[in-house]
């Protein structure tokens, strides 16, 4: 993802400060949204399904630091994937690997483009900028 981004921006930056960056505005919202991922996968009622852009060592991170093993059903990554979000075979690949027949989805992101390329495939998508946000989305669903 690095190099690619780095060929299609005029940033200057090392990769380890790059990972650095991904990896704090990765966790800008987790700690307040944590608990009521939790709350949901307590009642068992929804599968949670984590996907995103983020090297493999900024994932490690973020899983470690929050303790979010055995949170989410699966967990899809570009680069196991092979293409980034806002790539329609990111989204067609996630659903197609985690989610069963006649199972509805819900799509939080926080950038517009992702949200638009879900939606295109019929994902129910919403864009959300702030974690109060997602949190009240997420009461919603129990």
């Amino acid at each position: 993802m690095y190099r690619r981004l780095e060929r299609s921006f005029p940033f200057r930056m090392d990769f380890r400060e790059f990972r650095d960056w991904v990896e704090r505005r990765s966790l800008n919202a987790v700690p307040r949204v944590i608990p009521a991922l939790r709350a949901l996968h307590r009642r068992g009622r929804v599968r949670i399904v984590f996907a995103s852009n983020v090297s493999l060592s900024v994932w490690n991170g973020v899983r470690r630091r929050f303790r979010l093993r055995g949170l989410a059903k699966d967990v899809v990554l570009s680069y196991r994937v092979g293409v980034l979000k806002p790539e329609p075979a990111f989204f067609r690949e996630a659903i197609r690997r985690t989610r069963p027949k006649e199972t509805p989805v819900l799509y939080l992101d926080d950038a517009a483009v992702n949200v638009r390329s879900a939606r295109r495939l019929g994902i129910d998508a919403r864009r959300v900028t702030r974690p109060d946000q997602i949190v009240t989305l997420l009461r919603r669903l129990r």
